[in-house]
C-alpha cells in the first residue's frame, strides 16, 4: 500500500484509491473505507454504488458515497 495515498478523511482516501487505480489500471467500481473508530469513507466510478450504512442498528440516512464521475 502506498501510504501517500491517505487522506485526511475516509472519505478522502477512498477517492484518492480509485482515482489512482482508474488511473493506473483503467478500473471501475467501489471502495469502502473503515478505521478503527468505525468511520466509514465511499467513492465510486461506476454506474452505480449503493451504500447502506447502519451504526448500532440506525441507519445513517445521510451518508453518500462520493461519486468521482461527478468530480470530473
Amino acid at each position: 500500500m502506498n501510504w501517500s495515498l491517505r487522506g485526511p478523511t475516509r472519505q478522502e482516501t477512498a477517492r484518492k484509491v480509485l482515482g489512482r487505480l482508474a488511473e493506473m489500471k483503467g478500473v471501475q467500481g467501489g471502495i469502502l473505507a473503515l478505521d478503527g473508530q468505525g468511520r466509514i469513507g465511499a467513492a465510486f466510478n461506476a454506474g452505480r454504488f449503493p451504500v447502506v450504512v447502519s451504526v448500532d442498528g440506525v441507519l445513517q440516512r445521510d451518508f453518500q458515497p462520493v461519486n468521482l464521475n461527478d468530480l470530473n
